[in-house]
């Protein structure tokens, strides 16, 4: 199989997809062996990525109107996980999304990072709606952070008149290529105020102390605790060895 092509490729591209294609075979010969197979989704992810670029698997013919020149460029897999140039390439639009459309040009931002325990990472990995309860226990306990430390403005009789901006990010994978589910969120360093009389106001707050990022762990942790607990995912106590 050949290099992949895909007008010019980074270095750490080609060299992982070399990695990728020596060693993949090997990999699912072995996990197909094992107790646990490798996840279909894995395996589509990892085969993906090796046709990610390849001419053979589908290309473009693109030519510059103004000189003439003209380059194949091979079609990307799309992958959302292994292949850094299609990760690359989406974070890319997404910022630029957020910051040409989303984000008020003159608002502050602050980004809010939670990490949770290893046994946790790996239930949050499988269970999506699990993990979807658990960005909003977060996102709702930094708004509310922002709301009590806003102080009372006048006109504004209740702290739910104070609105928050925030948008939160799943992210998957650790510096090794690891498994490690966190989450980061871009919040507004401060709060929109809707008063009865006046138009939407922002007003900005100063950087949380270490108490209040403290408080807002706790928080965090008490509810997310709270929420295993109910669903019986949750041992008060480590299980005896036999």
């Amino acid at each position: 199989m050949p290099v992949p092509v895909y007008g010019r490729r980074e270095p750490e591209h080609t060299v992982l997809w070399q990695c990728v294609r020596e060693h993949l075979p090997a990999f699912l010969s072995g996990t197909a062996q094992a107790d646990r197979a490798l996840p279909e989704f894995v395996r589509k992810e990892l085969q993906g990525f090796l046709t990610c670029g390849v001419l053979e698997k589908g290309c473009a013919r693109v030519v510059c109107r103004g000189c003439g020149f003209e380059r194949l460029v091979g079609f990307s897999c799309k992958g959302r996980a292994v292949c850094p140039s299609c990760v690359a390439r989406r974070m890319s639009d997404t910022a630029a999304h957020l910051v040409d459309r989303v984000f008020p040009a003159e608002v502050p931002m602050r980004q809010w990072v939670l990490s949770v325990p290893m046994p946790l990472r790996y239930l949050l990995a499988w269970d999506t709606e699990l993990l979807g309860r658990v960005v909003r226990i977060f996102t709702a306990a930094v708004a509310r952070h922002l709301r009590t430390a806003a102080p009372r403005e006048p006109g504004v009789r209740r702290r739910e008149d104070l609105h928050v901006g925030q948008v939160c990010s799943v992210q998957r994978w650790g510096g090794s290529v690891n498994l490690n589910i966190h989450l980061h969120a871009l919040v507004t360093d401060g709060v929109f105020v809707r008063d009865a009389d006046a138009p939407l106001r922002f007003e900005g707050l100063p950087e949380p102390t270490t108490g209040q990022i403290g408080a807002v762990a706790w928080e965090v942790c008490q509810r997310v605790v709270a929420l295993l607990r109910k669903r019986g995912q949750w041992l008060d106590a480590a299980p005896e060895a036999d």
